[in-house]
């Protein structure tokens, strides 16, 4: 089995026993494996996955990770991708139910995604951290 094989079923093992920090890491590793192997529009699929599952676990800190989204955008530059093919790849990859606890929309992250990539982290972290409190309060 490669490498890359067994993170993702690791990867899966860690989703369903609910052990999201090391799910995380198991995409992180995983999409360097796919950069390595240069399938660049494979590795950024990964990346947006952790964006959106960090959107969506309250636990995770920061949520915005400002070196995940320095990673989407090496990734995207890499691939050669529009803002709008960016938009389109994050909405076939991502979906409301891709995360166990939906907080977020696939249009809510692929929204805070767009702030991020102008250059807004700080503003999209704000916005997080609010829901996610408002969410933690009931």
């Amino acid at each position: 089995m490669d490498a890359f094989a067994k993170i993702s079923a690791l990867s899966m093992e860690h989703l369903k026993n609910g052990m999201y920090p090391a799910y995380l890491l198991d995409l992180r590793e995983m999409s360097n494996i796919l950069k390595e192997e240069g399938l660049l529009v494979d590795e950024l699929k990964v990346l947006m996955l952790e964006f959106f599952f960090r959107l969506n676990c309250p636990e995770t800190e920061p949520a915005i990770d400002p070196d995940l989204v320095h990673e989407m955008e090496d990734a995207a530059k890499a691939c050669g991708l529009t803002k709008y093919e960016i938009d389109e790849l994050f909405l076939d990859t991502v979906r409301d139910d891709t995360a166990p606890r939906r907080i977020l929309t696939a249009r809510d992250g692929l929204y805070l995604l767009e702030l991020c990539l102008s250059g807004e982290m700080g503003n999209a972290e704000i916005i997080v951290r609010s829901i996610h409190n408002e969410c933690t309060r009931f």
